[in-house]
């Protein structure tokens, strides 16, 4: 039995079953080896470095999940686009993540699963600017952060608003999305006093105060 971390399962859940997947940044491949098992997915496991994949090899052994199939490689850099139509890239910053599907336009083609564990707005942000649309998002908070859930594809709609930067319009409504709001417009509040103070920092200041301004008007 594979016991996941509630960011994990909610992430595992938004997967449908029987999918060609790709776990990038695999670590553990707790993740994969669950989709392998008990969603009678087609799995790839991706990391950058081998030492990962060693451990990776070792838990897969041992959870049983021997349909797993991993690879070594940056990002995407080592999947071709017919591969999978499922892309899960967990546990990473959300500009390492923006980086990872900016290396691989194919992957606008793809159902991808994000869960950015820093910056979710600069992912958000970028899905917006690239052409992408939020199907879907949740939220959870497990020990000390929040982590969202982000199903992005891409799509043909308008661009949106600063504040859906920060909480998206498909969260909007969830049952955590409320204290997800007051989350972000804390970390607003006390972001912008030193950034009004440098005029480098203008252009994204006023940023700053638009998508604050905008999720004040949600409470």
């Amino acid at each position: 039995m594979i016991t996941l971390s509630k960011r994990l399962q909610l992430l595992a859940d938004a997967v449908p079953n029987g999918c060609r997947v790709v776990d990038v940044g695999t670590d553990h491949a707790k993740l994969a080896a669950y989709l392998s098992l008990y969603k009678q997915c087609d799995c790839l496991a991706t990391d950058i470095h081998p030492q990962p994949l060693q451990r990776a090899a070792t838990k897969l052994q041992a959870f049983g999940a021997h349909g797993v199939r991993l690879r070594l490689g940056d990002g995407l850099t080592c999947i071709l686009p017919d591969e999978v139509d499922t892309i899960v890239i967990a546990g990473m910053g959300g500009e390492t993540i923006a980086h990872i599907l900016e290396s691989a336009p194919w992957a606008k083609q793809a159902r991808c699963l994000l869960q950015p564990a820093s910056k979710a707005q600069r992912l958000r942000r970028f899905l917006d600017e690239q052409g992408y649309g939020i199907l879907e998002e949740d939220v959870v908070f497990e020990e000390t952060r929040w982590y969202p859930i982000i199903h992005a594809t891409t799509t043909v709609a308008d661009a949106v608003p600063p504040d859906a930067h920060f909480v998206s319009y498909a969260l909007r409504g969830k049952p955590n999305a409320q204290a997800y709001i007051q989350f972000q417009i804390r970390w607003l509040s006390s972001a912008l006093p030193a950034m009004e103070q440098d005029t480098r920092y203008a252009a994204q200041s006023a940023y700053y105060k638009q998508a604050l301004v905008g999720l004040q008007a949600l409470l």
